[in-house]
């Protein structure tokens, strides 16, 4: 059974929780990078003796790899959940982990509640694909968003 938690922090704390959680996971995984570019984060990875081959990145505005794949708009949430649904399908592994950090960057590009309700369908989607889920925002994401966020995580932590 999946679990999934959320992480409201403040932003100074988001790469090293990232790469911290990131580094505990024995999964294949996909992680959404919104407010750092992929190839930072498993740079960042590297540097931390962190292996990162079982896993996917999706990024914004940037080129696609073999372990990156490019969402051209952070203002397309339909092109965003599309890229998600297809990585993970496209997963072999049972157990996988779907991460999403820095997830406040969306209100600069969504009303909030647009936003709020982004996420309301995501977290039901974990679910349904039995996925682990680790979403890191902070306050500044709004009250909506926080509020479903912890309404429908299994696990909450503030920092």
């Amino acid at each position: 059974m999946n679990k999934t938690t959320t992480y409201i922090i403040k932003p100074e704390q988001l790469e090293k929780l990232r790469t911290q959680l990131i580094g505990q996971q024995k999964s294949a995984g996909l992680v959404v990078c919104f407010s750092t570019p992929a190839v930072k984060v498993i740079e960042i990875l590297k540097k931390n003796k962190i292996n990162s081959s079982k896993l996917v990145f999706i990024n914004f505005g940037g080129q696609g790899t073999k372990q990156i794949v490019n969402v051209p708009d952070m203002g397309s949430l339909t092109e965003l959940s599309l890229a998600i649904s297809n990585v993970l399908e496209a997963m072999a592994d049972k157990k996988k982990f779907l991460m999403m950090s820095g997830i406040s960057i969306l209100t600069l590009h969504h009303e909030k509640m647009i936003v709020a309700r982004f996420l309301q369908f995501l977290m039901d989607k974990l679910r349904t694909w039995d996925v682990d889920g680790f979403l890191i925002t902070d306050q500044s994401i709004g009250p909506e968003s926080i509020s479903i966020l912890t309404q429908f995580a299994d696990k909450v932590v503030k920092k």
